[in-house]
């Protein structure tokens, strides 16, 4: 028998040796004393550390729902920051800001060794030749079916296809921490990392997810936008545009590999329903 399937795939990547490391200075977090909504003046408890030019994360609200942002301080006056541009929605007081200096060394040296999933492509696998064996075995389904037989299939020998790998991190395979306080955590399903009140990264505080166990594989398409790497300070993921596989592989953000596929198929067959 000849068969054509289709599956969604997830790649598991690996970063290893990497290239530089982490800048590993200190973080500067404080919070609003006054709400903001769309301005590009910041009222906070202490702006001790804060400087111009740095690039600072302003924590996520879980009453507004908004997400973590990241803006340019251009100069500091008292307790004010006064950015280059300002925030968008609505932040109360209480919210968390943060500068790391991490954002000027490589922030993902952190994932050194560490396993992240990548978003799903959806695969065709062509032609795909089965041996088996047919077992007569009439019988009625739970849902009302005439079952007349059983066949068992497999692949006699792995069969050659093209497949499409996604290569863009979306999440960390370790699970996240649950005590972090970040808002985004109930959206994000508890996946690693997460940001300490939304806006300070310790990946000491992090390292408490391995002992959580591993985090489910994403549902998210390859390249998609809005995942638990694509905020600051990481900002993985989204290279160029289009999640179409055409897009992905010119973009980069895709590669085609061949692989080896074994099958084993397990299946009845069915005459129609039954009724009366």
């Amino acid at each position: 028998m000849t068969v054509n399937l289709q599956t969604d795939i997830n790649s598991i990547a690996r970063e290893i040796d990497s290239g530089a490391e982490p800048f590993g200075g200190p973080s500067v977090t404080t919070n609003l004393t006054a709400t903001n909504t769309a301005s590009n003046l910041l009222t906070v408890s202490n702006s001790a550390g804060f400087a111009a030019g740095q690039i600072i994360a302003i924590g996520g609200d879980g009453v507004n729902t908004v997400t973590t942002q990241k803006r340019t301080i251009s100069s500091v006056s008292g307790s004010n920051l006064i950015l280059t541009s300002a925030p968008t929605g609505t932040h109360n007081a209480g919210t968390y800001v943060s500068y790391t200096p991490e954002i000027t060394g490589n922030i993902n040296a952190y994932f050194n060794c560490r396993q992240a999933w990548t978003g799903k492509i959806k695969n065709y696998l062509t032609a795909i030749h089965l041996v088996g064996a047919l077992r007569i075995s009439p019988a009625l389904t739970a849902d009302g079916k005439v079952r007349i037989a059983k066949v068992t299939l497999r692949t006699q020998t792995p069969a050659k296809e093209s497949l499409a790998a996604c290569l863009t991190p979306y999440q960390l395979y370790m699970a996240g921490n649950p005590l972090t306080a970040d808002p985004q955590q109930p959206l994000l399903a508890g996946v690693w990392p997460q940001l300490i009140f939304g806006a300070e990264f310790n990946p000491l505080n992090i390292l408490t997810g391995a002992s959580i166990g591993a985090s489910t594989k994403p549902p998210a398409d390859c390249n998609s936008t809005g995942g638990p790497l694509d905020r600051h300070p990481f900002n993985e993921g989204n290279i160029g545009t289009g999640i179409d596989l055409k897009s992905l592989l010119q973009n980069g953000s895709a590669v085609g590999v061949s692989g080896d596929v074994t099958t084993n198929i397990k299946a009845e067959v069915i005459v129609g329903s039954f009724s009366g």
